[in-house]
Parts: structure tokens; sequence; C-alpha cells
């Protein structure tokens, strides 16, 4: 999938062929108020061509009968800023002066958490660079078209995190390897696709051919293969537990964390990491069970901060590590990076 969106290729307007370019900017035109929701789903009408022309006028841009995207103007801009689709970002910043302008515009808009996978969080929405305005995000529902009635501006947890990393390191979602794409997640974090790398808990430490993790860190049993169909249970006093090196659990645990304070010795200040919440191991309703490294939530971490998209109210939320930790008990957490 592409970085970019362009809203339409071809003419649109009075007299032009119906099709996906038409049907956006009908879409468009009952979002910002100028035509009727009912009349953004058919083919060109007198009503459109009458709303196109109130749009142009009340815009300051001259009258015409067609939208032309070859014409050197800011006519799909304005539309599409008047039909609340677009998010303004400053491309020119980098790091973490792009990261928090573009955190600070997004807590501005309401950003509801959208994500077809839980009840209730509406459509996947795919953000893309609005193509020829790096400045801009633009916002539109899986199928690449613009909701009508309804809130368009929603990420979910990859969404958010995917554009976190993009803007930090080129200060907008225009470049590769940013595309909206949300195949990840799962055993595939979203930090593969910026190469990013896993940082190693400085406590997960070899001793001798076995890895000896404390058991003030392993709050759960961890299965090995084959492994029992029963739930999982806390330990009251864990044992230590000796991990061979070549072990499938050992590739996950020796960059699981499960202390803040392990997070910062292991990081920078002032540098993006991603922040894969894992399950250490998770017994499914069909009694198997997942193995240890299954991620289930991305966020990003920010000089001790956790930044994320949730099912919360706000849905975007900054917390501070340590506590961030305690609302997920059973949790682990991989880090990758810096961004």
């Amino acid at each position: 999938m592409s970085a970019t969106f362009k809203v339409v290729s071809n003419k649109v307007g009075h007299n032009q062929p119906f099709g996906p370019d038409t049907r956006r900017v009908l879409q468009l035109l009952a979002r910002a108020d100028y035509l009727k929701e009912s009349q953004a789903t058919g083919q060109w009408s007198d009503a459109a061509s009458t709303a196109l022309q109130t749009f142009l006028k009340k815009a300051g841009f001259r009258p015409s009968s067609v939208i032309d995207p070859n014409e050197k103007s800011d006519i799909l801009l304005a539309l599409c800023m008047k039909a609340n689709v677009v998010l303004e970002i400053d491309s020119d910043l980098r790091k973490s002066a792009a990261f928090l302008n573009f955190w600070s515009k997004i807590n501005s808009l309401n950003m509801k958490y959208a994500w077809s996978g839980k009840p209730n969080c509406g459509e996947d929405k795919l953000v893309y660079g609005f193509f020829g305005y790096r400045n801009f995000l633009i916002f539109t529902n899986k199928n690449s078209y613009f909701d009508v009635g309804s809130d368009q501006y929603g990420m979910n947890c990859i969404s958010f995190t995917n554009l976190a990393l993009s803007i930090w390191r080129t200060g907008c979602a225009h470049d590769a390897p940013y595309d909206v794409s949300q195949a990840a997640g799962g055993f595939n974090p979203i930090a593969n696709r910026y190469g990013m790398r896993c940082v190693n808990n400085p406590r997960f430490v070899p001793s001798s051919n076995n890895f000896e993790f404390g058991s003030t860190d392993l709050a759960h049993e961890v299965p090995t293969r084959p492994a029992p169909p029963i739930p999982l249970r806390p330990i009251q006093n864990p044992p230590a537990v000796a991990i061979q090196r070549s072990s499938p659990t050992a590739k996950f645990l020796d960059g699981f964390f499960y202390d803040a304070s392990d997070v910062m010795q292991a990081t920078a200040s002032n540098q993006l990491y991603y922040l894969q919440w894992n399950y250490q191991a998770q017994a499914l309703s069909n009694g198997n069970i997942l193995p240890a490294g299954f991620g289930h939530h991305d966020t990003v971490l920010l000089n001790g901060d956790v930044y994320e998209i949730n099912t919360t109210t706000p849905a975007l939320r900054k917390t501070p590590l340590a506590a961030r930790l305690k609302m997920a008990p059973g949790n682990a957490v991989r880090v990758m990076g810096p961004a």
C-alpha cells in the first residue's frame, strides 16, 4: 500500500464520468455541509453542481463546473479542510519536536479509537500523507472513501505508532518506509517496518549455557512446548527459572521488560522507542497456549512516558511508564529502537 493519497486523478463535475473520484468529492461536499448526505452516494447531479459553486464562492475560488486535479490551486485542500478529513502538521520539524507537535495536534481533535476488531469501535481508518502537501495528513475509511455523517478522525494503536515513528524520522507521512498498511502486530511488530532492533533487558544475562531469570521478574508460568491445555495462573512465590539459550522462549524473554527502571537503564533520553505489550503466555478459549512474545498493543516511549491510543476516554493518553506497567499486570514489554 502507498504512503500518500490523491483524492482525485481525473476531472470531477458536470458532464464528467462517474467513478471513485466523483464519489469522494460528493462525500466531501456532504461532510462540509454543502450537500445532503443522501445525495453523496449517487452520480453527479444539479444539486452537486450547486454545492460545488457555493463552496467555491465561499472559499474564494473562481466559479467552475469541475474540479480539475491538474489545476494549480488549493481547491481540493480547502474542501478537505472544510470537511474535516485532514490534519496540518509541520513537516520541517524532526525527532522530538516533530512528534510532540503531532501529539498536540491529534489531541486537539478529540481523536477516537477506531478498529473493527473491537466492538463499538467503528471501522478501521487509514491515515495517508496528503498527496502534494507534506504538511497534511488525510484520513479515510478502509476503502479509501470518506465517511459521511460520522466522525472521520480515528486511529488504532498500529496506525498511531506507525505515524509516530514516521513523523519522528521525516516530519511527515509521505516517505518510505511509511505506508498505511496495518499488516503488523502479533509476532511481527510495526517497528520491523522501520528496521528497529530489539533492546535487551540488562537484567536478563547469560549464565553458562542458560539464562537465569529472577523470581521477581517472572510473574506467570512460561509454558514449554508441548503445553497442557490449562489456564495460566499467578505464582505466589515464583522460583528463578533457567531457560536454555537456544530455546524459542529465550528469543522472546531476552527482550522482555517488567520494570520501568530496567527500561530506563536500557534506553536513552530524548529518543523515541517502540513499546510492544506482550503476553508472557496466554491461555486461549480453546485450551491452547499462545506462546510468549505475542504482541497485542503498540505504543511509543519518550523520556519515560508512554504515548498511546486505546479504548479509554479520552482515547489518547500519556502515562509514566511505571504507572502504565501497573495497569497491565501479567504483561511484558518489548522495547525496540531508538527510532
